[in-house]
């Protein structure tokens, strides 16, 4: 790794001046992304790797930051199990997970053929970026593509069993293929977002079964950046 700053700062140790990078980086605020979003729509920009290059590497180019983050979005894993999913703008799937048809979403290496496109966007942007910066991937926590699988609207914590057996059983190891996808193709390090644990009750927190769906991510074979030197 030779960004030095980053690594540092995954190693936790100290130093004068941190990496700086902010989530949500390439985005709306920025000049760079609205023109480029008048020519093409959300998804062209995720989907499309040189497009998705361009976007990530806009705030390196115009404010020096360290870190390049890949363009994509956490809800991608579930179009590729099979969910019907657009932006208008904001993301929208035409129906979801549940109890009657939750075995016909299990088919991890068609999902994972379907984010080849974000190791090719990985590809792309580490090619366009300074050797001296590094680049994020991320995926989405499986509390929060839970709810989003399942229907925000339609969630129940009577249903606990189920969403941990389909946790369990697809979205867990399909997450862990993902990460595997985005490291091998160039990331670093790959984060994991999960917005949705507010409405974790506590009585779930507290399930072995969380416990031991969230070991089998963090606590994965899975070399991490801060080991890939």
């Amino acid at each position: 790794m030779a960004n030095i700053l980053f690594q540092n700062a995954l190693l936790k140790r100290r130093q004068a001046v941190p990496p700086i990078w902010f989530m949500r980086q390439a985005g709306r605020y920025h000049s760079h992304y609205r023109k480029l979003k008048e020519k093409y729509t959300f998804e062209q920009l995720c989907k499309t790797p040189e497009l998705a290059a361009e976007v990530a590497k806009g705030p390196i180019d115009e404010f020096d930051f360290d870190v390049a983050i890949l363009f994509s979005d956490i809800l991608f894993v579930l179009e590729g199990l099979g969910l019907e999913l657009k932006f208008d703008p904001a993301p929208k799937f035409s129906s979801f997970i549940n109890a009657n048809n939750y075995k016909n979403y299990n088919n991890i290496n068609k999902a994972i053929e379907h984010l080849k496109f974000q190791a090719e966007a990985i590809k792309f942007t580490r090619e366009s970026i300074p050797n001296s910066k590094s680049l994020i991937g991320f995926v989405g926590g499986p509390w929060t593509l839970i709810r989003y699988a399942f229907g925000k609207d339609h969630f129940n914590n009577d249903n606990k069993k189920l969403y941990f057996d389909f946790l369990s059983s697809t979205l867990v190891p399909l997450l862990k293929q993902n990460i595997k996808l985005q490291l091998e193709a160039g990331a670093e390090i790959v984060m994991i977002f999960d917005s949705s644990l507010y409405d974790l009750a506590g009585l779930i927190c507290k399930i072995t079964s969380f416990s031991k769906i969230c070991q089998s991510i963090f606590g994965s074979s899975i070399t991490l950046g801060s080991e890939r030197n």
